[in-house]
């Protein structure tokens, strides 16, 4: 019986840990940095994520680098 409950147990917690990294987001980052940057105006970019664009300087929202003015 302990051995049934103890199976139960971790089965149950390997499933909650998948659920809670499989990344089930309603919006990506890249796809909100890219809704608040009008076309035209981004002069910042990620050197990493050049999907991650900013009119003013700020952190790469995927991997918090600094966006880097673009040329």
């Amino acid at each position: 019986m302990k051995k049934q409950i103890a199976q139960i147990l971790v089965f149950s917690s390997v499933i909650g840990m998948l659920y809670a990294c499989s990344g089930n987001q309603t919006e990506s980052s890249a796809e909100k940095t890219d809704s608040t940057a009008t076309a035209g105006s981004s002069n910042y970019a990620c050197p990493m994520h050049t999907s991650v664009k900013s009119d003013k300087p700020a952190a790469c929202d995927s991997c918090g680098m600094e966006l880097e003015k673009v040329k």
